[in-house]
């Protein structure tokens, strides 16, 4: 059996400060953070091509995978990665917005969106020689790596598939929308609170109405 004065194992005149300490730790919640890049980790190995420029001709060895610690003296060896845009949004409201069927109740939404390009560095201990605006590669001899970058990747990632989720990348970018975060935790427990503290107002009265029941009733 409950006790009249207590209120999910607390005493009811605790929500009285706890209510408002959760509301106003929600009011000054620090917005969310950065969201994580979904294609972190892709390149977290060096994936090394030993590449010949376009302008070397026809005779130029072609493009091939050279392992990591054995790609000095490869020819110019450059390291895949991948040029990210990212764009982010974080809305906060409360109350009701033009045509909402339902009133906004404070909750963080965050909204990001990505886009990939794959890009070349050079990697070699000559290219770190020449002027560092010749390090990169030319955007349509990078992307024109990408079969290489995601063969490299799937024959390393086996079952994960790592080299099919760079192309997907590639081709789509990624998007993604969530509420989840402990500040939205915390809004929730902040309006949770709410009735509980206005039944804690309830009970105490209605406590004192079933004692003097019962003191009626032993007199009689």
């Amino acid at each position: 059996m409950s006790h009249p004065n207590r209120l999910l194992g607390l005493p009811s005149w605790s929500w009285f400060a706890i209510s408002p300490s959760l509301i106003a730790a929600a009011v000054l919640a620090p917005w969310p953070g950065a969201a994580a890049d979904p294609a972190e980790g892709l390149f977290r190995e060096p994936v090394l091509v030993a590449h010949a420029p376009a302008a070397a001709g026809p005779d130029a060895p072609g493009d091939r995978i050279v392992p990591y610690g054995r790609h000095e003296g490869a020819g110019p060896v450059f390291a895949l990665g991948v040029q990210t845009t990212h764009r982010e949004s974080v809305s906060r409201r409360l109350g009701w917005s033009p045509g909402a069927t339902f009133p906004d109740l404070g909750f963080f939404r965050r909204r990001d969106s990505w886009r990939y390009e794959l890009t070349g560095q050079r990697y070699d201990a000559a290219g770190k020689s020449l002027p560092r605006e010749s390090w990169w590669l030319p955007a349509d001899e990078a992307a024109a790596l990408r079969p290489l970058a995601v063969a490299e990747l799937d024959r390393r990632s086996g079952p994960a598939r790592r080299g099919a989720e760079l192309a997907r990348l590639l081709d789509e970018g990624a998007e993604r929308e969530s509420w989840a975060s402990w500040q939205n935790a915390l809004v929730l427990a902040a309006w949770l609170s709410v009735p509980m503290a206005l039944l804690a107002c309830v009970r105490p009265k209605a406590a004192g109405k079933e004692e003097s029941a019962a003191e009626a009733m032993r007199e009689v």
